[in-house]
């Protein structure tokens, strides 16, 4: 990756935008996150491939907070399509179904997969003042909504801003039930609070001043739902997603933010 990246001297590039795989990145002094846009990968890699269109990982220079789930490495038939389904991610569902989904297919050597297919095509991404725009028209003709996600880090280490924006293309006004998750990872310890739009979320290994965080999604209620998330120096998997559940009628915005939390 480092042969890759770097270019002139011995000077190295920060990679912001990878279309080729379908990845953006956003990178400060305080934080970094990845997104996937959505692109569905050629035929050889779609059978091991997630679909996790329009989700993201989020991590602070110390910490890893929003992640995906993750595959167990023993992981088969069932548990390993459950992994690779769009609810392991943390992106977006509309009336339960992902932007992209698994569908049987046949490899090169006539063997049953399970492949990574989309109704609809990602939005070409942008960059605005700073701010990350991604989208996808996955679930357009099924639900007739289009889905554009724009993600901001924050001056300052002040956090990540985020809304999801859903386009109701032919204004037929339709209503639809829509889901976002933001799974957490295990060293993250969510702490309800009386309010019903936010959680606090604790960093049990640092110290006082930079062990909290804030999520908000300003006026609706959210719930924690339990998770799983593996990766190699994980070795409790167990953990919990943010869930928000929001009934749409026609082009709706719904904001949504991560900032570091002083009580």
């Amino acid at each position: 990756v480092a042969e890759v990246t770097r270019f002139g001297s011995g000077r190295v590039a920060r990679l912001e935008s990878a279309p080729e795989s379908g990845f953006e990145r956003l990178e400060d002094e305080h934080a970094v996150l990845i997104a996937d846009t959505g692109r569905v990968p050629p035929p050889e890699f779609a059978t091991s491939a997630g679909a996790g269109a329009l989700s993201f990982e989020f991590s602070t220079r110390f910490d890893r907070l929003i992640v995906n789930c993750g595959m167990p490495h023993s992981a088969e038939g069932e548990v390993r399509r459950s992994f690779r389904s769009a609810p392991a991610h943390s992106t977006i569902l509309i009336d339960d179904r992902g932007l992209a989904s698994l569908q049987p297919d046949i490899d090169l050597l006539g063997r049953p997969v399970e492949a990574l297919f989309s109704a609809g095509e990602p939005f070409v991404p942008r960059r605005e003042h700073g701010e990350l725009i991604i989208g996808h028209r996955g679930l357009k003709d099924a639900t007739g909504y289009a889905v554009e996600r724009h993600l901001n880090l924050m001056p300052d280490g002040k956090g990540l801003f985020g809304f999801d924006r859903f386009i109701d293309s032919a204004e037929s006004g339709e209503t639809r039930c829509v889901t976002l998750a933001f799974h957490l990872h295990p060293r993250v310890l969510a702490v309800p609070l009386s309010r019903q739009d936010a959680v606090m979320l604790r960093l049990p290994h640092r110290t006082p001043g930079r062990d909290m965080w804030l999520f908000e999604a300003p006026g609706l209620t959210l719930r924690l739902e339990e998770s799983r998330c593996y990766e190699q120096d994980i070795t409790l998997p167990k953990t919990e997603a943010i869930i928000l559940d929001v009934p749409i009628s026609g082009t709706t915005e719904i904001p949504w933010r991560l900032m570091p939390y002083r009580g």
